[in-house]
């Protein structure tokens, strides 16, 4: 039997890959390499929903699946599990954590959403413990999400470490804000990029104030902040490409 690798990344847009200003060659390659549905649509406008249909096949209004991976409803890796395969998930949305059932079908669920516990060691830990860990985590970070080339490591020694065949859910999160890409894409104010991003997730976007940039003339906060969400996408194909 074949393994499956479910790759997903969070808060990904269609139009940001084989962008004109940043390149995604790793991405391309494998859509080159594969079957590419270009009519796909999101069920959902945040994580919880997207993320439940995807699991089950169901639209999330066929059964209340807003925010909860509700038991009636079958998951791919309870499909899976019963026909022999491994399953495992590795990812650091806390959106999809194990406190909203979505770790139902997995052998191994690593959430690896507080990011001061590498080893995983709240895992056993009671769900009232967890949570507030989870907070704590959150005020200690600018943001709870691992970056690529940490839960690529994980992905790794999972892979490894587990016999044929397997099936492995992993969702990457350094697209979604705040933007963070590195020195080496241009964008280096990482604070400005942070602020930029609240604005964003709190106003529409065509409310984002007009800047000046300087000798480059005027443009708008919100072509600035799409700039720099194109150079975290770019970032992020490079760190998995040779993971991929």
């Amino acid at each position: 039997m074949t393994n499956v690798l479910f790759l997903v990344v969070d808060s990904l847009r269609y139009d940001a890959v084989a962008d004109d200003e940043f390149d995604t060659p790793a991405l391309d390659e494998l859509a080159e390499d594969a079957v590419s549905f270009t009519r796909c649509f999101a069920q959902g406008i945040s994580t919880a929903p997207s993320m439940t249909a995807m699991l089950t096949g169901r639209y999330p209004l066929d059964y209340g699946g807003h925010w909860y991976l509700e038991e009636s409803q079958p998951t791919m890796a309870e499909q899976f599990q019963r026909n022999g395969y491994t399953t495992g998930a590795i990812h650091s949305n806390p959106n999809v954590s194990r406190l909203r059932n979505f770790d139902r079908g997995f052998d191994t669920f690593e959430e690896n959403i507080l990011p001061y516990d590498p080893d995983g060691l709240v895992d056993n830990a009671p769900d009232s413990l967890l949570r507030y860990a989870n907070k704590a985590a959150r005020i200690l970070r600018r943001t709870p999400y691992l970056p690529a080339e940490k839960v690529n490591r994980s992905l790794t020694e999972w892979i490894t470490s587990t016999d044929d065949p397997w099936f492995l859910w992993t969702q990457y999160m350094d697209v979604h804000g705040p933007y963070l890409p590195g020195g080496d894409f241009g964008y280096r104010n990482k604070f400005r990029a942070e602020r930029l991003w609240r604005k964003a997730a709190v106003n529409a976007p065509r409310r984002l104030p007009r800047r000046s940039t300087g000798s480059s003339g005027r443009t708008t906060a919100r072509k600035l902040s799409t700039s720099i969400g194109r150079s975290e996408t770019s970032s992020t194909d490079s760190k998995n490409a040779a993971s991929w």
